[in-house]
């Protein structure tokens, strides 16, 4: 919720100027990144609890929940191109644009 409501400001506020609009264009981001890894731990429990808390199972969790996260931070944060023109909002590059829309 606090990433939806962080990308709706940054969307639709007009006054940013580019010191605040600095600080506030990683929020949105970030957050969606925490999101993710808390719903996945979440699913990632679940899954081991499913499997009878198997070593193995818990094992092939945690690296696969390691690289998905890494994957996830560098969708959520890298690559962003910051447009000023009294809103504060992203752009994502050119590949990662292609690749998603």
């Amino acid at each position: 919720m606090a990433a939806i409501i962080a990308t709706n400001v940054g969307f639709f506020h007009h006054g940013f100027t580019p010191k605040t609009c600095s600080h506030f264009y990683e929020v949105a981001p970030v957050l969606k990144a925490l999101q993710m890894m808390v719903s996945q731990a979440f699913l990632g429990l679940r899954t081991y609890n499913v499997a009878q808390r198997n070593v193995g199972v818990a094992r092939t969790i945690v690296s696969t929940y390691f690289i998905a996260v890494t994957f996830e931070w560098f969708a959520a944060v890298g690559y962003r191109i910051r447009e000023l023109n009294n809103l504060c909002h992203r752009h994502y590059s050119s590949w990662l644009t292609a690749t998603t829309m």
